[in-house]
Parts: structure tokens; sequence; C-alpha cells
């Protein structure tokens, strides 16, 4: 970053307004209304509530996501870490630490808790898939970033459960290339 004596130049310019905006963007689609029912285990949000974040994941960019959320959730008094899940006992201690939050091995038991509203899936790009649909299966709304899900088949049974009223989904993803090893790329389903 730049101090006060040096300007800040365009490369660092954008990488801040690039990570506020990914914060901002998935901490406001959070607070989209939740049914909150005993089906989802989500709980009802009201205008004075900070979101309760999940990070799955702690590796190099699930520590980077969550200290950015951590920051914006001090800043704006928004959102909080609550929870962290790593299969690497290292990295879970460390994360656990460091927000003096619960660490969990498996993430089935980090998403059994109730007080979760959102989790951010920065696990490997295989486990994508699995565990975005069942936090929005348990109610949880996702950050997730790109790949959605390896192969490019299975984001077609992504878009129902994405957009229950119960779940929201948001992935930061750029155009893939028109062609991967030769063959055409599928287009995603619109409907």
């Amino acid at each position: 970053m730049s101090t006060a004596k040096e300007p800040l130049d365009r490369r660092g310019f954008l990488k801040t307004v690039g990570a506020t905006s990914l914060t901002l963007s998935a901490a406001n689609s959070a607070f989209a209304a939740r049914t909150g029912t005993k089906m989802t285990g989500g709980r009802v949000l009201g205008a004075n509530d900070r979101i309760n974040v999940g990070v799955i994941g702690y590796g190099g960019r699930g520590e980077y996501v969550s200290a950015q959320f951590a920051r914006y959730g001090q800043q704006n008094n928004a959102c909080q870490i609550v929870a962290v899940c790593d299969v690497y006992e290292k990295r879970k201690r460390m994360g656990a630490g460091i927000y003096k939050v619960k660490g969990y091995l498996d993430y089935r038991e980090l998403l059994a808790q109730p007080d979760v509203d959102a989790v951010v899936v920065a696990s490997p790009d295989h486990w994508h898939a699995k565990m975005a649909l069942d936090a929005m299966d348990k109610g949880k709304d996702v950050y997730l970033e790109k790949p959605m899900s390896t192969p490019t088949r299975k984001p077609a049974s992504w878009w129902p459960r994405s957009r229950r009223p119960s779940a929201f989904c948001r992935w930061a993803r750029k155009p893939l290339p028109p062609t991967s090893g030769g063959r055409p790329r599928r287009p995603l389903p619109t409907a």
C-alpha cells in the first residue's frame, strides 16, 4: 500500500477497490430476506444484527478473504468471523486463534452451527460444489470464488438452490476462454 508521502499507483488502487467491492457485495448480499424456519436452520436478521461468517478452508486464499471480511466488519459493524474450518490442524488452530473462535476439522460440523449465517468456501476446487450445495441446503448464504465446480456440468444443479429465498450464493469468476483442450465449452443454463 502507499503512505502519505507516495501517491497511490493504478495497480494499488485497483487491488484496493477490487477487494473492497468483493467484500461489500458479499456482506450486503447476505442481508437479503431469509426465511429462518426450522427446516433451513437460518435465523432472521434484524437491522442491527451482524452477519456471522464461517470460513471453510483456511489456507492462503481463505486467510486473505476472512481477513477482508473481518476488516470490513470492524469498520462497518456488519459481519464477524465466528467459526473456522480446515482439515489441516495447524491452519485450523491458527485461524481459530486469530479470530478467537471455535475451529473445526469437518465442514459439516461448522454448517450444523445455528449461529453461522454465511460461509466463505475457500477449499480446493474439487470441493467447491459439494460444500456450497451443503451450505445452501442448511440455509446458509455462500461466498465462493472461481471455479464454481469441476466438471463444468455441475453448475446446472446450483441454479434452483441458489434462487431460493433461504439461500444466496455469490461467486466471483472471470469469463472462460471459448475452448478448453480443443473442445468448445457449453454455456451455463440461463433459466
